[in-house]
């Protein structure tokens, strides 16, 4: 029997009707913050002991604390641990920040950082200032700080903010840092001259637990899929695989102690066995989420087309051969050409831009590109499909080219129909495909 503790939904963005869709969002906003399974907590994975050094801080500069060594008569910043040691993601952290011979005008800013006993790994979520702002400090002092553990400075038009973003889960520490000056910028542009760091000190580690983001996860199972069902040459389109490049859609579940799969279901009229997972170990470090790659799950299964339909390739080729002929005759190539199959020498004929003006069509072809393929089971399973009918090459004026659209609709037993012809640019379809007679081929 499989193990499956918990499973995660993340929003659903597929291509359904109004009311399936209002449904769908109903269903899911009801499932999207189930209990975190004790199984998988950040605690279980990140259990090993902090390196020492402090990362990026001068290490001259770092306060000594403890209680046993004699006081410094140089400017220290000291934060008396944090008022507990794991706390729920999002939940707020405090700890008792202290100071002495501290100069006039200077400030302590408080920091999140990574407790990493590793530098090679890249995490994901944010760390960083707690606050826009650092508070005064001068003499000797002491305060407690508080983070609401949801917040983080930000600066999305240059004016610096607050911004919703908790702290991932993993392992982190505090670090208080005493600069000379009051004024330094947080976030937004940096300071000509930015202030001096008198001292720092970072607390004892601490646990931040709960649900991880599951849309990197999400993300990275559905480009797995996707990227395996190409290679096998299966689809020939992400728009075969429902959801979107976000992993929007999928059930992200976790199997027995050490893997998280997703199913991902095919978009009609495919079908998809595929299954992507990833180890938990290639999901969350020792300091947390991961930057998750997609070629570290493993995916199984496949993906086909449903009996009695056909393939988004299958129709694309059947609606370019239907809209095609009106224009193949107005152009020397189908595809385009090597001069040398319009009669181009360069022995004969020297530079070719001037050949070309000479002989304006000589090397003009179709390009038949299509910009909209759309499966309609409410047409008995058949393609609308728009494929742009172009005048490329030689050196014709605007004037004297072609440039339509052409509306085609491919049915299953692959009889293709020519709705309606409008110009490339400007003019919208009008005709429905659902009615009126249309020419088939």
């Amino acid at each position: 029997m499989k193990a499956l503790e918990k499973v995660w939904v993340l929003p659903l963005a597929m291509a359904l009707g109004c009311a399936a869709i209002a449904a769908a969002s109903k269903s899911n906003t009801q499932e999207m913050s189930p209990q975190f399974s004790g199984v998988f907590r950040a605690s279980d994975q990140i259990d090993s002991a902090s390196a020492a050094e402090p990362f990026g801080w001068s290490g001259s500069l770092r306060s000594s604390c403890d209680d046993d060594k004699p006081p410094s008569t140089r400017p220290q910043v000291c934060i008396i641990d944090t008022d507990k040691r794991t706390y729920r993601k999002g939940e707020a952290v405090a700890a008792r920040i202290s100071w002495s011979h501290v100069p006039a005008d200077s400030a302590v800013m408080v920091y999140l950082e990574r407790d990493d006993p590793r530098r090679d790994l890249s995490y994901l979520g944010p760390v960083g200032a707690l606050s826009l702002s650092p508070f005064p400090a001068s003499g000797a002092g002491e305060r407690r700080f508080v983070w609401n553990g949801r917040q983080f400075p930000c600066a999305p038009s240059d004016a610096p903010m607050l911004c919703a973003n908790p702290a991932e889960i993993g392992r982190y520490r505090l670090r208080a840092v005493l600069y000379d000056s009051t004024q330094l910028s947080v976030v937004g542009w940096p300071d000509p001259t930015p202030p001096k760091v008198l001292a720092h000190n970072a607390s004892r580690p601490f646990l931040v637990d709960g649900m991880p983001d599951l849309k990197p996860i999400a993300r990275s199972l559905w480009w797995a899929a996707l990227n395996t069902a190409m290679n096998a040459r299966q689809i020939d389109a992400s728009s075969a695989l429902a959801g979107d490049m976000n992993g929007s859609g999928l059930m992200v579940h976790q199997r027995g102690r050490d893997r998280l799969c997703a199913q991902v279901p095919g978009s009609p009229p495919y079908e998809s066995s595929l299954e992507a997972c990833l180890l938990k170990s290639a999901v969350v470090g020792e300091a947390g989420l991961l930057a998750i790659k997609s070629e570290d799950a493993q995916v199984t299964g496949s993906v086909g087309v449903r009996v009695g339909s056909l393939s988004r390739e299958a129709a694309v080729q059947l609606a370019q051969k239907a809209a095609d002929p009106p224009y193949r005759r107005r152009v020397a190539f189908h595809r385009q050409p090597q001069p040398e199959e319009a009669g181009y020498s360069y022995q004969r004929d020297g530079e070719f831009h001037a050949w070309s003006r000479a002989h304006p069509s000589a090397t003009t072809y179709l390009s038949d590109s299509v910009s909209e393929t759309i499966f309609r089971p409410d047409l008995g399973g058949s393609w609308i499909v728009v494929v742009n009918e172009i005048m490329a090459g030689g050196s014709l004026q605007v004037s004297e080219r072609f440039a339509d659209k052409v509306l085609v609709l491919v049915r299953p037993d692959r009889v293709a129909c020519v709705i309606e012809t409008k110009p490339y640019r400007g003019e919208q379809f009008a005709a429905d495909p659902a009615t009126g007679a249309f020419s088939c081929r």
